[in-house]
């Protein structure tokens, strides 16, 4: 038997961009997570609470100013791996990022990290 913890939608807010005139602004990012649970576990562990882990993600992320959707996947990975989080998905999605051409409409850019 496999038990796996999902957590959707976590809204994180940060600066990301790569140009100017997104830097200035504070977004919304969501991140999805997949993290495996221990197959005995029958109480609460800190490592597996959601709300832990939503506040440890939050916190840490509201510090830094992230260029690249990757490097925020990136980094949100360490964090978790540090913190002996057993992550096995990691989505982060920008949403309705702003493009330097202004013809060009995208409605999210996603980055994935699955072991």
């Amino acid at each position: 038997m496999k038990k796996t913890l999902e957590i959707g939608q976590l809204v994180v807010m940060t600066k990301l961009g790569l140009h100017e005139f997104e830097k200035k602004h504070v977004q919304a990012v969501l991140m999805d997570l997949e993290i495996d649970c221990k197959k005995d576990q029958k109480s609460l562990d800190k490592l597996q609470d959601y709300s832990f882990i939503g506040h440890l993600i939050q916190t840490h992320v509201k510090a830094y100013d992230y260029d690249l959707v990757e490097a925020l996947a990136d980094d949100v990975w360490a964090l978790l791996e540090r913190n002996n989080v057993n992550v096995r998905v990691l989505k982060v999605t920008k949403i309705n990022p702003p493009c330097y051409e202004s013809r060009v409409k995208i409605d999210k850019v996603t980055c994935v990290i699955s072991r």
